[in-house]
């Protein structure tokens, strides 16, 4: 996931829906974020770290947010597709529109 569009909610707002989201199933486990400097960073924590950096641009009805980098742990190499598909279905279930 690169590009996503949220509406109706600022960048805080939405973290913690999703963090509330998250508790609920197995990610709730191993995925956390926060965000800094205009930067949502999705952090995975399980044998290692890794980690995906989300800058987001205001827009009239919510933000936008574009992936500027991550760094994924060796021993999540195999499995980051799998857990990237699952947070993109998160963020589907949460109303994100998927732009790529």
């Amino acid at each position: 996931m690169q590009e996503f569009e949220v509406e109706g909610i600022t960048p805080d707002r939405f973290l913690t829906k999703v963090r509330r989201f998250l508790k609920k199933g197995p990610l709730g486990n191993i995925i956390s974020g926060r965000i800094e400097n205009n930067t949502i960073i999705i952090e995975f924590s399980q044998l290692g770290k890794s980690q995906l950096f989300y800058r987001y641009d205001l827009t009239e009805n919510g933000f936008r947010g574009n992936k500027i980098k991550e760094k994924i742990a060796f021993s999540h190499s195999m499995l980051r597709n799998q857990v990237e598909s699952e947070l993109v279905q998160v963020f589907k279930r949460l109303g994100v529109k998927i732009l790529k």
